[in-house]
């Protein structure tokens, strides 16, 4: 293992057994080749060591010197008469040594009469010596194997020639020498990618050179793999500009569709999709159809413009290309302008409307491009579908909502003014809830779009049809006291009640513990009649403390039991009834819930009968 030449030869004189092998079955021979002693091998060869033993990994020890190079080792082995076409589990010396570039070894093998043609058959089986030498680039081996009359051909179980191996890795001159000694062009992989060819691999990585030299051999330009995409396709999609003018000038089919992977996918799709613009400019000068569809209906007009690539769109618009094409199954009905609008694409949403886009199209949710550049906040291309005078009032399917209600609800102030300014419906109601842009507006907290609405003219008295809720009662739910003060001031009615529960603006103020808004409710001002129990304990010009919802419980009630002392006590000192439908006081169901605060403040004003029922209760 040392290189200890002197001491090997001693023990060899004295009859060591030259062929003993260690643990990981290997000899004195094998050691002395893999380490590159050239004199001790020559000794123990001289000696009669057996120049084939294989160690537990079926290597012998000229595989290991072919390996490592050690050239004036194999060649003392071959010399000697060593096996060249032993192979350990899958590899030949001939192999071994192409495979690491050795070429005076591989030289030494050939002229040997080495087998050219073993196939490995463990790892990455079925690959020859010249098909390691093509993937490597190792160029001299490979000349030296082609002028042995190594096989050209042959394939590994990936379907792979070295032709293959040579132009996917971008070998060009061992791509040459193949193809000058008359390697089929067109063979396709049967496993990793089938069905691609020399030429499909050089145009989807982007070898020029290389895709020339196959071209001008006269390979097969519509050959397709089994995603059905051919070299045009693939060098389109990738990006590689010279490649596909090469292709198209050598007269490549333009409009080849995939059948697997995006199927219906053209080159001019995918280079529309990926904005390369000197490759879908090159395609459309070349005549590939421009209204083509995948399978779900997206042109190369739609890729384009879904994907903001604003330069393919005009040249797209310019050549011709129908603007109004509709998906029919991802975002079934969805135009170029519908995306453009959706993502805020503004140049194209100009260019697509300038050039006479239909405004009104609706995608199977019955969207409008409107709707969409409204609901995603996107005022600048609002503004544009607005002057170009598309429907303000459309209602898409999905909620019957309208580009003023998505941009109420979303608080997209700018927009919902654009629209107010254009003089769309101020109370049209979606399907879904019925529910106004006010009610929207109201219910989300956003106060300037509710002031702009209210000042438009909105209904503030509409109810929903989910729940029968107001503007009004939607905002002191929420808390939102400058909304509700707002509403109060432009006359929103303070009593009515929903179809829920009966419920006020009151009520549920109360109840949520929102004491400002409770204040400005009961400070008001309201009809005093409410046909609820008639239940007012006396005379004032306060909002009806006494109303109750569907159970029988009052504001001052559901102060009480929710714990609300400043509210509870705000009412009491507006006199507020102190019980509910069902003879049960608020007294007691504050105590119950042990509310000691507001059971004290309430127990200053209860009556005897009360009394009674508290002291039971304790």
């Amino acid at each position: 293992m040392n290189g200890h030449t002197e001491i090997t030869r001693l023990l060899v004189d004295a009859g060591a057994d030259k062929n003993v092998r260690d643990w990981h079955g290997k000899s004195a021979l094998l050691l002395a080749a893999m380490n590159g002693h050239t004199e001790i091998t020559r000794l123990l060869v001289d000696a009669g060591a057996n120049k084939d033993k294989q160690d537990r990994q079926h290597r012998t020890a000229l595989m290991y010197a072919a390996s490592a190079g050690h050239t004036e080792i194999a060649r003392l082995l071959l010399d000697a008469g060593a096996d060249k076409d032993v192979c350990d589990r899958c590899k030949s010396a001939l192999i071994l040594a192409a495979m690491n570039g050795h070429t005076e070894i591989t030289r030494m093998l050939v002229d040997a009469g080495a087998n050219k043609d073993l196939q490995t058959n463990l790892s990455q089986p079925g690959t020859t010596a010249l098909m390691y030498a093509a993937s490597a680039g190792h160029i001299d081996i490979a000349r030296l194997l082609l002028d042995a009359g190594a096989d050209k051909d042959l394939r590994d179980w990936l379907g792979k020639s070295a032709l293959i191996l040579a132009a996917m890795n971008g070998h060009t001159e061992i791509t040459r020498m193949l193809v000058d000694a008359g390697a089929n062009k067109d063979l396709q992989t049967n496993l990793s990618q089938p069905g691609t060819t020399a030429l499909m691999y050089a145009a989807s990585a982007g070898h020029i050179d290389i895709a020339r030299l196959l071209l001008d051999a006269g390979a097969d330009k519509d050959l397709r793999d089994w995603l059905g995409k051919s070299a045009l396709i693939l060098a389109a999609m990738n990006g590689h500009t010279e490649i596909t003018r090469m292709l198209v000038d050598a007269g490549a089919n333009k409009d080849l569709q995939t059948n697997l992977s995006q199927p219906g996918t053209t080159a001019l799709m995918y280079a529309a999709s990926a904005g390369h613009i000197d490759i879908a400019r090159l395609l459309l000068d070349a005549g590939a159809d421009k209204d083509l569809r995948d399978w779900l209906g997206k042109s190369a007009l739609i890729l384009a413009a879904m994907n903001g690539h604003t330069e393919i769109t005009r040249m797209l618009v310019d050549a011709g290309a129908n603007k109004d094409l509709q998906t029919n199954l991802s975002q079934p009905g969805t135009t170029a302008l519908m995306y453009a609008a959706s993502a805020g694409h503004i140049d194209i949403a100009r260019l697509l409307l300038d050039a006479g886009a239909d405004k009104d199209l609706r995608d199977w949710l019955g969207k409008s491009a409107l709707i969409l550049a409204a609901m995603n906040g996107h005022t600048e291309i609002t503004r544009m579908l607005v002057d170009a005078g598309a429907n303000k009032d459309l209602q898409d399917m999905q909620a019957g909502k309208t580009a003023r209600i998505y941009a109420a609800s979303a608080g997209h102030t700018e927009i919902t003014r654009m629209l107010v300014d254009a003089g769309a419906s101020k109370d049209l109601q979606d399907m879904q809830a019925g529910k106004t842009a006010l009610i929207y507006a109201a219910s989300a907290g956003h106060t300037e779009i509710t002031r702009m609405l209210v000042d438009a003219g909105a209904s503030k008295d509409l109810q929903d049809m989910q729940a029968g809720k107001t503007a009004l009662i939607y905002a002191a739910s929420a808390g939102h006291t400058e909304i509700t003060r707002m509403l109060v001031d432009a006359g929103a009615s303070k009593d009515l009640q929903d179809m829920q529960a009966g419920k006020t603006a009151l009520i549920y103020a109360a109840s949520a513990g929102h004491t400002e808004i409770t204040r400005m409710l009961v400070d008001a001002g309201a009809d005093k009649d409410l046909q609820v129990a008639r239940l007012l304990l006396g005379a004032g010009a306060g909002a009806d403390k006494d109303v109750r919802d569907w159970f029988g419980k009052s504001a001052l009630f559901l102060a009480a039991m929710n714990g609300h002392t400043e509210i509870t006590c705000l009412l009491v000192d507006a006199r507020a009834d102190k019980g509910d439908l069902f003879g049960k006081s608020a007294l007691v169901d504050a105590l119950c819930n042990g509310h000691v605060k507001i059971a004290l403040l309430l127990d200053a004003g209860a009556d005897k009968d009360v009394r009674d029922e508290m002291a039971s209760v304790l």
